[in-house]
């Protein structure tokens, strides 16, 4: 519902939406959701400042537009969310119970929410858009997901704390308690042998990153070293600092 209203010479439009789970209490969400000067209808420059309206809002410079994602809150917290590639969808992960909520930009509301059996660490798009995740859950679980749901489960030899994905060979790359960065194929459905890293060798890895332009990778650790390692030609090309 929207609501019109004028404020010295400023006309604004107000999105009002009720809270969920408020009871018999009536609690509103307010946004607003555009503005605009009010002209005189009869004014020789109404027609001008509706034109330049027209032409910030193809220029994207009108900021005062909000959108509200329906639906976008957990039970107790959200510890994680990311944009899918293609722009066209979010995806929110958090507790309790432990569940992961895909939102679709282009109808402003939730597309469907799934609940995972342990508390997900971090996740990762495997596709440019919803249809396949991947899953670092607390028990030491990869879950990995299709359209349908749960598609493939395994575990990890300790507790992991980041993950990544490098599409062009299909590696799932995790780290966590340990010097090691583990591999697993999702072509071919198996583990590759570890990296070994120095970063890593006093406590653990904490993060991955890879480059998006050379595919290198990049390990950070609790030793405070990054370690850059070229998957193209692993144990040759390795980088400290």
């Amino acid at each position: 519902q929207t609501i019109d209203f004028l404020k010295q010479n400023q006309s604004f439009k107000i999105m009002v939406r009720r809270a969920p789970g408020t009871g018999s209490v009536p609690v509103y969400e307010i946004a607003s959701r555009t503005r605009s000067t009010v002209l005189n209808p009869g004014s020789s420059n109404a027609r001008i400042t509706a034109m330049q309206k027209r032409e910030l809002r193809k220029k994207n410079l009108e900021d005062s537009d909000i959108d509200i994602l329906q639906d976008l809150d957990f039970p107790t917290v959200a510890t994680r969310v990311k944009q899918s590639d293609d722009g066209r969808f979010l995806a929110a992960v958090g507790t309790y119970p432990p569940q992961v909520r895909v939102y679709e930009f282009e109808n402003l509301a939730m597309k469907f929410q799934r609940n995972l059996d342990a508390e997900i660490v971090d996740f990762q798009f495997l596709t440019e858009d919803w249809t396949k995740l991947a899953f670092l859950c607390a028990n030491r679980t990869i879950e990995v997901h299709a359209k349908f749901g749960t598609y493939y489960k395994t575990r990890i030899p300790k507790f992991g704390r980041d993950i990544a994905i490098l599409r062009n060979n299909s590696d799932l790359y995790v780290c966590g308690a340990g010097a090691e960065i583990w591999r697993l194929n999702l072509e071919h459905g198996k583990f590759y042998a570890p990296f070994m890293t120095q970063s890593g060798a006093a406590g653990g890895n904490n993060c991955i990153g890879i480059n998006p332009v050379n595919k290198l990778v990049a390990f950070g650790g609790d030793t405070g070293i990054v370690e850059i390692w070229d998957p193209r030609n692993i144990g040759a090309t390795r980088a400290e600092g």
